[in-house]
């Protein structure tokens, strides 16, 4: 069994690039989940327990979790996580369990999460050999992903992914930079992706040793097992390579948007060899950067405060 770890910047063609791979009968792409990561990744190295309580705990988790809706998994088929020994074990076991109903014959695990990037560096060195662990990237030019996270809504909100350029910059530039430190991760470019979508997966499939053999005809595809919601956003994959979706943002973004994002994305925007970095420093476009500046840092200040009461009445609750 391989284990694919999937990572990037929201709105980077990971949803597209899974759902490519998932039509494999090797691979099987699992929808996202925020307890996986938060529950059994966070200290995957971590010693793992099922006692009554944590198992209580685990299944109050579970249902807050809405992505996990997707799974459609039983409470008693997490049983069998008493066999674990600690969290990453735990969390292999419920990709398994997912696994021998959807995709028996897959040998190959593919998980998507953001916070991937920051969590490698807590993954046992022994466990990559171990569990036979490969870390993947997507990219996408910062202001096409900006474009996109300006016209998406999160999922279950009317409330769209971005509207502050500098967010999405300072992310993911440090994205960017966390992603060229990691030794032997496979790096696709979406541009690349989108130009020649056959060549890059031959050699996705080529370097993880995929066999070429593709799901039958109108079998259950990823995007079939994504919630409704998100099935929305994500109806693009369907479809054949759109060209424009990599320079689409040139015709909508504002040239203050373009400015900030240049200027705050620079590195990284240099090392993907894009063109057309210049910034401004006209005193509206500074007016503007100020603005951004202060309202991404009012923004970060009010999710730190927020997330730390979300996190103490959790707490509280579960004793």
């Amino acid at each position: 069994m391989k284990l694919i770890l999937l990572t990037y910047v929201n709105r980077s063609g990971s949803t597209y690039l899974a759902h490519l791979l998932d039509q494999y009968q090797d691979v099987l792409a699992f929808p996202e989940s925020d307890i996986l990561v938060d529950y059994f990744l966070t200290k995957p190295g971590k010693e793992f327990t099922l006692s009554e309580r944590i198992f209580k705990d685990l299944l109050i988790e579970f249902s807050h979790d809405y992505k996990f809706r997707a799974w459609n998994l039983k409470d008693d088929e997490f049983i069998g996580l008493k066999e674990a020994r600690n969290h990453f074990e735990a969390f292999i076991f419920i990709l398994k369990v997912y696994r021998d109903k959807m995709k028996p014959g897959a040998s190959i695990l593919l998980f998507k999460s953001e916070r991937i990037i920051h969590l490698i560096s807590q993954i046992p060195v022994d466990f990559f050999g171990k569990y036979n662990i490969h870390i993947m990237a997507i990219i996408r030019d910062c202001r096409a992903v900006y474009h996109s996270q300006k016209m998406t809504p999160i999922p279950e909100s009317s409330k769209r992914m971005s509207g502050n350029p500098i967010e999405t910059a300072i992310k993911w530039n440090s994205f960017i930079n966390r992603v060229l430190r990691v030794p032997s991760l496979i790096l696709i470019k979406y541009e690349d992706l989108i130009q020649d979508q056959k060549k890059i997966i031959k050699s996705i499939i080529k370097k993880l040793d995929i066999a070429e053999v593709q799901n039958q005809i109108g079998s259950e595809t990823l995007y079939d097992r994504l919630l409704d919601s998100h099935k929305t956003i994500h109806q693009n994959i369907l479809k054949s390579p759109q060209l424009n979706s990599t320079v689409k943002w040139t015709d909508h973004l504002k040239p203050f948007e373009i400015h900030i994002i240049n200027k705050y994305a620079r590195k990284g925007l240099l090392y993907m060899n894009l063109s057309s970095i210049q910034t401004t420093n006209t005193l509206k476009f500074l007016s503007y950067e100020v603005f951004c500046i202060f309202k991404y840092s009012f923004v970060k200040g009010f999710r730190s405060v927020k997330n730390y009461f979300v996190f103490r009445v959790r707490k509280i609750s579960s004793t």
